[in-house]
């Protein structure tokens, strides 16, 4: 049943997710970073903060349901040139 209050739940689970990922991928850059500059005990750490960030993300995204399916949009038509005579 959808109800008014599930679909504002949903609205702010997904801004959540959104966060979430946007933060994954600054600390994917971080761990590209440090690996790059050879710190590697750094990274390390940073890699477990990453596991669990990313084991949060697969439990919020599991508690979503998939995004309504629109209208497919119309297929895209690009004009014939005409022929002078």
């Amino acid at each position: 049943m959808n109800t008014p209050g599930s679909a504002n739940d949903a609205v702010v689970k997904r801004r959540q997710l959104t966060a979430l990922a946007g933060e994954l991928a600054r600390l994917r850059a971080q761990y590209d970073a440090l690996t790059n500059a050879f710190k590697f005990e750094e990274a390390r750490v940073l890699h477990a903060c990453i596991e669990t960030a990313e084991n949060e993300h697969r439990e919020l995204a599991a508690e979503l349901p998939p995004p309504a399916q629109g209208a497919a949009p119309a297929p895209y038509r690009v004009a014939r040139r005409r022929r002078r005579r």
